[in-house]
C-alpha cells in the first residue's frame, strides 16, 4: 500500500483526503447521529480531542500521499504534538487506513470518467492467505461500474481491508472469458459491519449536495470548515473573487456569528456571495484579493463585531483588525429571500468613519 518515496499520488487522490472536513471524535459521533452519510465527508482520528491536531494530521497525511512518502517518512515528519498524542502503532494504522481510503476515493472519480471505455469493475482481494473469507469470496467478481453492487461493496470493506478493483473493457471481458455477475448485491457476501457503503461515492454525493440543501442544517463549525477548505482548493474560486464568475453565480463564503444571524432574523449562519457583488468589490477595492475571502473573512464573521450600524443596504459589522487599533474590517450582511448575503467587505480607516461611529467605538474601548 505504501508508495515508494517520490512517486507522488494523482491530484484526485490528495483531493479526496483534503476534501473531507476535520472533526474531533466527539464531533464525528454527533454528526453521525444527525446524518450518518455525512461521516463519509468527515476526517477524524480517535485519540485526538484537539481539532487543530486533527486538521494537522489530515494535512500531514495529504503531504505524505502527494509526495509518495513511505510509512517511515510519514512517521518521521509528523509534529511532536501528534507523536505525543498517538502511539507509533496508532500512527501506522491511521496511515494505512487513510492512504487506502484516499486512493480508492481518488480512483472512483477516474473510474466514472472512463466508464465508457472501461464499463466494468472486477473485485480484487489479495490472495495471500490473510484476506477475510467474505472478502476472498468476492475475488474476481465482475459488475458494471453503475451496478448497485459497488454502492455497498466498493473497497475498503472493513477495518484494515486491502482489497482493490480492476477496470475492465468489453474487449478484456471477452478475451479473458470473464462473466458479468447476475447475482443481486444482497446475495453476495456482506462487507464488515459499518463498512457496507461506498465511501468514495458517498463523499462526493454528500459534498456535492451539501451547498444546495444542507449547509444550513449542519453545525456551524462543520459548514465553516467545509466552505474554507473548498474555497482554498477550488482554482475557480480565485476567478470568482476577481469578478470573473458566471452570471447569477452564488457561492457560500463564510459562517457568521450566531448572535448576528439571530439579529438578522436568519435561521442559518451561512453567508453567500453573488458574482456581481464580487465583481463590484474587486473594482472598488482591488486591494482585497482572493486571500481576504479565506482565512481573514472566516475569522471575522465567526466573531462578535466591535460595532453594528444599521444601513439601508443591510447591517454593517465593523471588526477590529488584530494588532491594529486604527483599522477595521467592514462587513455588510443583509438577509434576502431567506439567505444571508455579503454585500461588502473591505478594510476601513477610523478617520474615514463618521463622528457618531467613532464615538460608539471609543465607548467600547
Amino acid at each position: 500500500m505504501a508508495k515508494a518515496s517520490g512517486t507522488g499520488a494523482p491530484p484526485a487522490v490528495v483531493e479526496a483526503l483534503l476534501g473531507k472536513v476535520p472533526l474531533t471524535s466527539e464531533g464525528f459521533v454527533d454528526l453521525a447521529t444527525v446524518d450518518y452519510q455525512a461521516t463519509a465527508a468527515a476526517f477524524t482520528a480517535s485519540g485526538l480531542s484537539s481539532l487543530s491536531l486533527v486538521a494537522r494530521l489530515q494535512k500531514d497525511l495529504a503531504t505524505a500521499i502527494s509526495e509518495g512518502q513511505s510509512l517511515g517518512s510519514f512517521k518521521a515528519q509528523v509534529s511532536t504534538k501528534l507523536k505525543e498524542a498517538l502511539s507509533d502503532n496508532r500512527l501506522e494504522l491511521i496511515y494505512r487506513i487513510n492512504v487506502h481510503q484516499a486512493y480508492m476515493a481518488g480512483r472512483w472519480e477516474g473510474i466514472n470518467e472512463s466508464k465508457d471505455d472501461y464499463p466494468y469493475l472486477q473485485y480484487d482481494a489479495l490472495d495471500d492467505g490473510r484476506s477475510r473469507p467474505a472478502h476472498q469470496a468476492l475475488d474476481g467478481v465482475v459488475y458494471p461500474v453503475d451496478s448497485p453492487f459497488w454502492s455497498g461493496h466498493y473497497p475498503p470493506n472493513g477495518f484494515r481491508c486491502r482489497c482493490n478493483v480492476r477496470q475492465v473493457s468489453r474487449e478484456s471481458l471477452d478475451r479473458k472469458g470473464l462473466k458479468v455477475s447476475q447475482a443481486k448485491p444482497k446475495n453476495q457476501p456482506a462487507p464488515d459491519p459499518g463498512w457496507n457503503g461506498n465511501q468514495a461515492k458517498d463523499q462526493v454525493a454528500y459534498l456535492s449536495g451539501l451547498e444546495a440543501k444542507k449547509l444550513g442544517s449542519v453545525s456551524a463549525g462543520f459548514a465553516r470548515r467545509y466552505i474554507l477548505g473548498k474555497n482554498r482548493r477550488d482554482p475557480s474560486f480565485q476567478h470568482f473573487t476577481l469578478g470573473k464568475g458566471l452570471p447569477h453565480e452564488i457561492r457560500p463564503i463564510g459562517v457568521i456569528d450566531s448572535a448576528v444571524a439571530a439579529e438578522l432574523g436568519s435561521e442559518t449562519q451561512v453567508v453567500y456571495l453573488k458574482a456581481e457583488v464580487a465583481a463590484k468589490q474587486w473594482r472598488n477595492h482591488p486591494e482585497i484579493g482572493p486571500d481576504a475571502y479565506l482565512g481573514p473573512l472566516g475569522k471575522t464573521l465567526k466573531t462578535s463585531p466591535d460595532l453594528i450600524v444599521n444601513a439601508e443596504e443591510g447591517k454593517q459589522y465593523f471588526y477590529r483588525v488584530r494588532g491594529d487599533k486604527k483599522k477595521l474590517w467592514k462587513a455588510v450582511v443583509r438577509k434576502d429571500q431567506g439567505r444571508l448575503l455579503l454585500v461588502s467587505y473591505h478594510k476601513v480607516n477610523l478617520r474615514d468613519l463618521s463622528a457618531a461611529v467613532k464615538k460608539t467605538l471609543r465607548k467600547g474601548e
